[in-house]
């Protein structure tokens, strides 16, 4: 680790096999780069002025769980590899991007894939061409 105030800093930790956490930050504590690795599972991103570039590939969304409010069981347990390419506005809060879910499950909804296109800002997601493909026929 590497870090003094004003000016930045970058975390990396390796543990077994390929596993890996690698932080860059700028003087403004904003990430300039980021790599999550645990084994085939990975999540990168870099800064380019204002933008965040997220590239996906693979990773559990059960690490999202603790987003679904507690009281609602009904979308527990969620399961499934997510892949996909967001861009992030970082000073606007806004973003788009296409991804793609294998195995999708959602409470007792099992299905072979899910794909999309998210944009959010001004506290609004939308999801635009949506395909959930229950089985392996279309």
């Amino acid at each position: 680790m590497n870090f003094q105030g004003g000016q930045g800093g970058q975390l990396d930790l390796a543990g077994s096999n390929q596993d890996r956490i690698a932080v860059s930050v700028g003087a403004n504590y904003r990430p300039t780069s980021f790599l999550i690795q645990r084994n085939q599972s990975i999540a990168s991103g870099r800064t380019e002025g204002e933008n965040l570039f997220v590239n996906v590939k693979d990773f559990p969304i059960a690490v999202a769980r603790n987003l679904i409010p507690a009281d609602n069981l009904n979308l527990q347990p969620i399961a499934g590899n997510i892949s996909g390419d967001l861009a992030v506005n970082l000073d606007k809060f806004t973003g788009s991007g296409d991804i793609a879910i294998a195995q999708p499950r959602i409470g007792r909804v099992n299905a072979e894939s899910f794909r999309g296109r998210l944009n959010f800002g001004n506290g609004i997601a939308s999801l635009i061409n949506g395909e959930l493909q229950l089985d392996e026929k279309k």
